[in-house]
């Protein structure tokens, strides 16, 4: 029930419930409620992130050798997310061992997109391959892309017609979001070069229903696709900004640090009715929350202007020196000529 709650948050008041019932599953020994813990406070679903108390809780869930804690924290090693650093060695090597005892399909998935972020798509498409036919939707892109060969050395398609094709193929049959918004943009990325009226038409039509599709099976990434093609009517799309604020609320809803962006500088440009700036300081936390440089200094400016004092310690701890660093990296060397006060 709590994770019905959490993923699918059908009243305001759902994750303020699903936590209730992830400790009293804890409490009761359920391992897995503790990992689900562990990602709210990474996501700061209790009010503040604190990385800490997730790593706790992950990590304790993890020493019960608990199969759904291994795969949150196999995969927080291997993209780098929420303060774990990048080891692929250290993820390929406990994949192996996990794969000879489980015949779970995400440790497949996991070990294949650890030898793809490897580069290394020979290893990654055999376990890709079991990932897919075990039902693990999240294969079908890295499917289709070791099927053709992976990315060459200068970072272009080995095989951009397999891929393709493959893409459309596997996205349909698993309907899976991403694999179908990746080729609707690619139709996309056409649109300009067709002359007639008609030909736009249809392609205007093509694009719309297969990014409907694709945000329907849960990609963000249409989502800001149809958002900005209604902001800059484009793709055949009628200026609509009503509309597009619609289309980043629901990818703000899956994730998207971009849709945030897109929020945040509607409400605070009043090109959208009835929002307040307090709506745009949460849009900008949340974007923040998931990655988003510009966001982050919004949230740091908001807060050295006295603004997002709730959010204090979790801004002075991972937003601050964020922004701090990028700072550094924006100034010139210094040759002796450059005075920063300037």
């Amino acid at each position: 029930m709590g994770r019905y709650l959490y993923c699918v948050r059908p009243q305001s008041d759902s994750v303020q419930r699903a936590a209730v019932l992830f400790m009293k599953a804890k409490a009761e020994g359920v391992v897995e409620a503790g990992v689900a813990i562990a990602q709210m406070w990474f996501r700061g679903d209790f009010g503040l992130v604190d990385r800490s108390k997730g790593r706790h809780f992950l990590l304790e869930a993890l020493e019960k050798e608990n199969e759904f804690a291994a795969e949150v924290y196999l995969k927080k090693i291997i993209y780098g997310q929420d303060g774990f650093e990048v080891d692929l060695d250290k993820a390929v090597e406990t994949l192996k061992l996990l794969v000879a005892q489980s015949d779970s399909p995400n440790f497949y998935y996991l070990l294949g997109l650890a030898y793809e972020r490897q580069d290394n798509f020979a290893e990654a498409l055999p376990w890709l391959e079991k990932a897919y036919e075990g039902g693990v939707k999240e294969a079908t892109f890295d499917l289709a892309l070791a099927r053709s060969g992976g990315f060459t050395e200068d970072g272009y398609f080995a095989d951009s017609d397999t891929y393709l094709e493959e893409l459309a193929q596997l996205g349909e049959e698993s309907e899976d979001g991403f694999a179908t918004y990746l080729f609707a943009d690619y139709v996309a990325g056409g649109y300009d070069d067709f002359d007639s009226e008609e030909e736009k038409a249809a392609a205007h039509q093509a694009i719309k229903e297969a990014m409907e599709s694709a945000l329907a099976w849960g990609a963000s990434e249409a989502a800001l696709f149809l958002g900005d093609a209604y902001y800059n009517a484009s793709h055949g799309f009628k200026e609509d900004y009503k509309g597009a604020f619609s289309y980043y609320a629901k990818g703000a809803i899956l994730g998207s640090a971009e849709c945030y962006e897109r929020m945040y500088e509607m409400v605070t440009a009043e090109e959208v009715e009835g929002y307040s700036d307090d709506f745009a300081a949460n849009c900008a936390v949340e974007g923040a929350r998931l990655g988003s440089e510009f966001l982050m200094r919004q949230v740091v400016g908001r807060y050295k202007s006295g603004q997002l004092t709730d959010w204090a310690a979790e801004i002075e701890q991972y937003y601050l020196p964020v922004v701090a660093a990028m700072d550094d990296e924006d100034l010139p060397d210094d040759d002796g000529r450059y005075d920063a006060y300037a």
